[in-house]
């Protein structure tokens, strides 16, 4: 069946075939064996310990099923990768909610940063973005419970609830000690992807919130009115976009480019051969003058699509250095409902920098006194020409420098 390839803190997707044997229902060494990849390990201990918790626990027995969901948990926590995620079924179901625009929460991407729970950015118009949630806030605490040894998921899973419950998160914010109480109400979060509005001197502002199932449909509209008004130049805002699908990035970033120009490669496992990923589509936005905006909330499937522009010269990059979430993961829905994310390669841009931890430094730098309260206030959704960055890079366009 297809999968996803996912590339950000709870999200990026390649479009793939797998071929794995269906989960066995029980965890057993023959199992393993049938599997065709005999470890070399003597799974005594384990056994052991099994028998100890249904003999000797306190609250014995313990559950099968959750000590064989927890053992598995604990074998793809143990590779110390924050992006290589066990889900049960309630959370994979939850994913892919959030990959197809729709999930009930507060509206906050997260991800993990030197191993701490980290809001990647707050979502246009949501609970998280009224309550005064920023993008580089790390979660300490949520409902009191310390995130300590967390993954994103598992944050994730506690923040999300019923519609018009409330969430407390204990948010400790960049290059501060003190922690902060918000109590954020949850609601409906509904993603749209891709606004586009139309600036004096026929410049186009196309703010891309996520790379979601609606992307590429509603990109394309976008496309159709640069067409029809004879737009210009093209102002891509990107800040604060956590990423989603990865062909949903090679689609976006390919309208820009010649045809067959690389967008994106992989390597894997300290591999030195590229697997390159190269431009597809019409090519509709060729010639076209463009810059775009990042900042440290532009992950991944964002991060693709800046790197990509740049390296081949067709847009100016402007803002702050990006996320730098530059790993892929294999997505792969099990028989039981449940599901596997697991890194299993890095981004390379075409010129062969490195995404992951480094992210991708912009053209023009702006300090975070000019662009940070921008960011926060996501401005396109207001005035656009009250937002400083979009004032610089309607600038740049204007006079080229």
């Amino acid at each position: 069946f297809a999968i996803a390839l996912l590339v950000v803190g709870v999200l990026i997707g390649r479009a793939s075939v797998l071929t794995h044997a269906p989960t066995q229902n029980k965890f057993t060494t023959s199992a393993l064996k049938n599997s065709g990849t005999r470890p070399n390990v003597d799974f005594t201990e384990f056994w052991e310990i099994w028998n100890k918790i249904q003999t000797k626990f306190v609250h014995r027995p313990g559950d099968e099923q959750k000590m064989y969901k927890g053992a598995i948990a604990g074998m793809v926590a143990s590779l110390n990768d924050p992006y290589s995620v066990y889900f049960t079924p309630e959370i994979a179901q939850q994913f892919q909610e959030e990959l197809e625009g729709t999930f009930f929460g507060i509206g906050a991407e997260i991800g993990m940063k030197n191993n701490r729970v980290v809001i990647v950015t707050p979502l246009p118009d949501s609970p998280a973005e009224a309550a005064g949630i920023r993008a580089g806030d790390f979660i300490v605490a949520i409902d009191g419970k310390e995130t300590t040894g967390f993954s994103s998921e598992e944050a994730a899973k506690r923040i999300r609830g019923h519609e018009g419950t409330t969430v407390t998160l204990a948010i400790e914010r960049v290059n501060t000690k003190s922690r902060v109480d918000y109590v954020i109400t949850r609601k409906k979060i509904e993603l749209k992807s891709v606004t586009q509005k139309i600036l004096p001197g026929d410049i186009m502002l196309m703010t891309v919130t996520s790379f979601n199932e609606q992307t590429i449909p509603q990109f394309n509209d976008a496309i159709a009115k640069v067409q029809e008004k004879k737009i210009k130049g093209i102002i891509v805002d990107l800040r604060n976009d956590p990423g989603g699908y990865f062909e949903g990035a090679i689609a976006f970033a390919s309208e820009w480019l010649e045809p067959n120009q690389i967008v994106v490669a992989e390597r894997g496992n300290g591999s030195v051969q590229r697997t390159e990923f190269s431009s597809n589509g019409l090519h509709r936005l060729r010639g076209i003058p463009t810059t775009v905006l990042i900042n440290e909330g532009s992950a991944s499937a964002s991060e693709i699509v800046a790197g990509a522009l740049q390296d081949h010269k067709v847009a100016k990059l402007i803002g702050q250095k990006s996320f730098g979430k530059g790993s892929v993961q294999e997505y792969e829905q099990l028989s039981d409902g449940s599901a596997l994310k697991l890194t299993v390669a890095l981004w390379f841009t075409p010129l062969d920098r490195s995404i992951n931890e480094s992210g991708i430094q912009p053209d023009i730098v702006l300090t975070e006194k000019k662009s940070g309260a921008d960011d926060a206030n996501r401005g396109f959704l207001k005035d656009p020409l009250k937002d400083q960055t979009i004032q610089r890079a309607v600038q740049f366009l204007r006079t080229g420098k």
